[in-house]
């Protein structure tokens, strides 16, 4: 049953009024879970101006517009972003939702992928949504939480091995600038492996406000490769999270792709929880016009025998603006503890600009921890030593900026996805043409 909940003068309040009725008979634990969640939404609602985590992203492309959320879907957004996205075969979509709504045109789920809402419905399940989101997580977490129905669950039991990646569509967009709460759910069983790739896109030119949730278990032993893929509209706005929590000699290989979105912001919180357990996060940006696109990491050490590694790249043109925050936590506990992270900007205008703060907290003594931030722009000599080659000036230019996002690229383990991003590549990096290094 669902709970009565006191609903004060808040943002989406009229929504979440409409929307709760039709959430009767759901579980009880998912009802509780939603009571929770809007209490939560209530007290923290949008970031405040003054809250250091959000200091260089201001939400005026949010709380300036009337985003409300979408009550039917339009398959023409799916379809569309089908055939804007130009999908091998190989990466075709286990399942696809439209502003969080199941697209019923979209394929037969693959082996151990269903629909969140037909997972919650058994009583039985572990684990449940909202185990990773303490206490709903506060502001946009519990936004997702409160407004949660349907979305992707993905759940390998013990040993199994899934070869092809398994691949999650959210198309987003319509008309009335709709808001969409995107919710995944993905659980790796012990010494069990898959690939995962989320993809979030949405029409150009259109407001929309997209709020994805992911919540990851790694058990025992479990190797886990996610590819998170932002291709959201230039107009939209684009709220991410992903939680992770990693067992015992579980191996983690996560690869963030931020291209899209006037307002993007995806936050990583990963705990290693149990000894041996490996993660490597690494991400690209791209910014590009009055983009804004921010990524906060968190690495908690939380055992000894663990270790971490993490590169992150910004290309930032035009008047693109970008922040990185990256944490790393090293509980006292946690010796043996090996920890690398970076973050490097290539800026493409004069224009553009970066706020980067790479941070560490050690409480250990017997570790091996490093961090850094580089900031610069097109190398004057590696532009002479092409054009001395007899290649023209904005092809070199494009040549080094291709080369400086490959990189990341390069680590993707999944092949097809690498080449997908790799095709992909030339046709949605900043312009080179302002950065002013070398002259004509």
């Amino acid at each position: 049953m669902t709970t009565n909940l006191h609903m004060a003068d808040c943002p989406f309040e009229a929504d979440f009024a409409s929307f709760l009725p039709d959430q009767l008979g759901e579980p009880g634990w998912l009802s509780q879970l939603r009571s929770t969640a809007w209490n939560s939404w209530q007290q923290h609602s949008y970031p405040a101006k003054n809250d250091e985590e959000w200091l260089f992203t201001p939400i005026t492309v949010i709380t300036e517009s009337a985003f409300n959320r979408s009550v039917s879907t339009n398959d023409a957004v799916y379809q569309d972003a089908l055939k804007r996205l130009a999908l091998p075969a190989q990466l075709q979509p286990s399942l696809a939702f439209i502003n969080g709504v199941l697209a019923q045109s979209s394929a037969t789920p693959a082996r151990f992928v269903q629909t969140l809402k037909d997972y919650n419905a058994n009583p039985t399940i572990t684990p449940r949504i909202g185990g990773l989101i303490v206490g709903a997580g506060g502001g946009f977490t519990a936004l997702n939480t409160a407004f949660v129905e349907d979305g992707a669950a993905i759940v390998l039991p013990d040993g199994i091995t899934v070869s092809e990646p398994i691949v999650i569509l959210y198309a987003n967009g319509g008309d009335k600038a709709p808001i969409a709460n995107l919710r995944s759910l993905i659980s790796v069983g012990r010494n069990s492996s898959a690939t995962v790739v989320e993809i979030f896109t949405g029409a150009a030119n259109q407001r929309y406000f997209a709020n994805a949730v992911t919540e990851v278990y790694l058990n025992e032993g479990a190797q886990l490769t996610h590819i998170r893929i932002n291709l959201e509209g230039d107009q939209a706005a684009h709220i991410g999270n992903t939680a992770i929590s990693m067992s015992r000699d579980s191996v983690l290989s996560a690869h963030n792709i931020t291209l899209g979105g006037k307002l993007s912001r995806h936050d990583v919180v990963a705990k290693l929880c149990e000894p041996g357990a490996s993660c490597t996060i690494n991400g690209i940006y791209l910014g590009h016009s009055d983009q804004l696109l921010d990524n906060h990491t968190a690495i908690d050490h939380a055992a000894p025998h663990c270790e971490s590694h993490e590169l992150y790249k910004g290309i930032l043109g035009d008047r693109a603006r970008g922040v990185f925050n990256g944490k790393i936590y090293v509980r006292l506990d946690a010796q043996k503890t090996d920890a690398k992270q970076t973050n490097q900007v290539l800026l493409l205008s004069a224009d553009a600009r970066i706020n980067t703060k790479p941070q560490l907290e050690i409480l250990a003594d017997d570790v091996k921890c490093t961090h850094g931030a580089t900031v610069g722009q097109l190398s004057r000599e590696a532009l002479f030593y092409l054009r001395s080659r007899g290649i023209g000036l904005e092809e070199a230019r494009a040549i080094l900026v291709q080369a400086f996002a490959g990189d990341v690229l390069a680590r993707i383990p999944a092949a097809g996805v690498r080449s997908y991003l790799e095709d992909l590549l030339p046709s949605v990096l900043p312009h080179a043409q302002q950065d002013g290094n070398l002259s004509t």
